[in-house]
């Protein structure tokens, strides 16, 4: 699938412009403007959660409805064999602490053959070596 999967930091960092790393996530967004952006339901909850911890209900709200209308990107729904393969993950990498969003977004990824993942945590970088990591 050609596709860009967006994580949860490349969505907090794109939704709030005073985020440091907001510059990064634009630049991302700008240089893949031909690309469909996809995430999953983990990463929505993630972000969702995220933002109204650390900014308003407004923001998160308005988020979500923006990813389940389609306006930011397209939400993908992991299916019950993926999430063996996360934990397995999350065994197999055990002193990165990855979450289960993320080891879930991984098997998302390789399931789908998804080329391009917007991340900022290095440990997709490990994780997924065959995939290109976007960090702006």
């Amino acid at each position: 699938m050609r596709a860009v999967y967006a994580d949860t930091g490349f969505w907090v960092a794109y939704i709030d412009r005073s985020d440091p790393l907001h510059p990064r996530a634009a630049a991302v967004r700008d240089d893949h403007r031909n690309w469909p952006f996809v995430t999953s339901e983990f990463v929505l909850s993630e972000t969702v959660t995220f933002l109204r911890r650390e900014s308003d209900a407004q923001k998160a709200a308005d988020f979500g409805r923006q990813v389940l209308d389609g306006a930011v990107g397209t939400l993908l729904r992991t299916e019950p064999q993926d999430w063996p393969v996360g934990l397995s993950l999350i065994r197999q990498f055990s002193q990165l602490k990855l979450s289960f969003a993320d080891a879930t977004s991984i098997a998302v990824v390789r399931r789908l053959d998804i080329p391009k993942i917007a991340a900022f945590d290095q440990h997709f970088s490990i994780v997924a070596p065959e995939r290109e990591i976007l960090k702006g």
